[in-house]
């Protein structure tokens, strides 16, 4: 899809109304739910710039993956809404950050691995190698510059990084970024946040620490292979997390999508020597916290950021970032990870037993979570190792019948 040079244009989203509810109504329901909740600008952020910036709309409309298959996905199963936008141009009253969020049918791309980025000509043969998906263009192809663990694969200025150990590339960001848009497509950067076990073994105050000493938090024993995580509580965290945003934006890519904003799963033994905010009910704000920090971040270098969570957690309810009221982000990719949706899935009181073909599982999942997601604008990513190209296209057939539009697939 070739971009339009003519200029940028500002958009502002309409917000669906909810529950019979008009955009008024949600304002006050939000800021009534907040003052109860209390607390929130201890935390360190505003929760107005987020009622303000209301600009979702429905979901219902709508790793690393092998690039190769070839999937045909038919369009007019496609029958998501749409939600209504209008445009402003320069130069109009309109606040000169906003630019448009991605909504839901608007968002096709394919999801590059490690591997594929392992150089430039490998970088450029995985483009080359990207398949025709029917009469379905794809748009966006996504970059895991950062992965689940910590991983950096590009050459990263950050000091810390290094340090680390972190950075596995030394393969230039801008050349990534290039290369993309030279082939045709718009470059889109995947970062996972707090799922970080590198940076907080060489920067201990990255991470958690047990209440009251400066020792570390790691999520098993040594002997059982225990690693320490990031935490939103941590400037240091935060900072590090910042910079990595902002040289994928600075390096050209218009859309960033963070992952990993979560907690580690904490067991009540872990608990009972953290700090006491992990046991509180209102947790839940220092990911909607970081989640605004990094937007806000992402935004103001001309970029947008969509969130990712993982269809398995989510069931599972490790789905603290989803607070629609909260969030200044309104696109929330959801991970259909085959190779973790499978076996018996336990959440709360509700078991699954997650057998039978990837569009089946894709079925059952997505009639258990869909209902999480009915605030944001929603993507579907069709993900798992040793899928094949039927499997795919039937599973990403299955979500769209569902009502979804907007997928990634690998």
């Amino acid at each position: 899809m070739k971009r339009n040079d003519k200029g940028r244009k500002i958009y502002k989203t309409k917000e669906k109304n909810y529950y019979g509810k008009s955009p008024a109504d949600k304002v006050l329901s939000a800021c009534l739910t907040l003052l109860l909740i209390g607390g929130i600008g201890i935390i360190g952020y505003s929760a107005a710039g987020p009622l303000l910036d209301l600009k979702k709309s429905t979901g219902d409309s709508s790793d690393d993956g092998d690039t190769g298959h070839d999937i045909t996905i038919d369009d007019s199963s496609f029958t998501g809404s749409q939600p209504a936008t209008e445009t402003v141009t320069e130069g109009t009253s309109a606040a000169p950050s906003v630019i448009q969020d991605v909504a839901a049918g608007e968002y096709m791309a394919v999801s590059l691995s490690v591997k594929d980025i392992s150089s430039l000509d490998t970088l450029k043969k995985a483009l080359d190698s990207i398949p025709s998906y029917g009469d379905t263009e794809i748009e966006y192809v996504e970059i895991p510059l950062k992965i689940t663990g910590g991983s950096i694969y590009y050459n990263s200025t950050s000091e810390p990084a290094w340090r680390s150990e972190a950075v596995k590339s030394t393969v230039m960001i801008e050349d990534i970024a290039a290369a993309v848009r030279d082939a045709g497509y718009r470059p889109a950067a995947v970062i996972s946040t707090f799922s970080d076990n590198i940076l907080p073994a060489a920067y201990p105050e990255s991470g958690y620490v047990l209440a009251g000493t400066y020792s570390q938090w790691i999520d098993d024993s040594l002997e059982a292979g225990g690693k320490p995580w990031l935490s939103p509580y941590s400037d240091m965290a935060m900072d590090y997390l910042g910079y990595i945003a902002d040289e994928a934006v600075n390096a050209g890519f218009e859309t960033i999508i963070c992952s990993d904003i979560v907690f580690p799963d904490f067991r009540d033994s872990d608990l009972a020597i953290l700090d006491e905010r992990l046991s509180r009910s209102d947790r839940y704000l220092a990911l909607t916290s970081a989640a605004n920090t990094l937007y806000e971040r992402i935004l103001s270098g001309g970029s947008r950021m969509l969130i990712e969570v993982s269809a398995a957690e989510v069931f599972r309810g490790n789905d603290d970032v989803l607070r629609p009221m909260l969030l200044s982000a309104g696109t929330v990719i959801v991970d259909l990870n085959m190779d973790e949706l499978k076996g018996t899935l336990t959440g709360g009181s509700t078991t699954l037993e997650m057998t039978g073909t990837p569009e089946e599982r894709t079925k059952k999942i997505i009639g258990y979570i869909k209902e999480r997601f009915s605030d944001f604008n929603t993507v579907i990513r069709i993900s798992g190792s040793g899928i094949s190209e039927e499997e795919m296209s039937k599973a990403a057939g299955a979500a769209a019948a569902a009502g979804f539009s907007s997928f990634v697939l690998g």
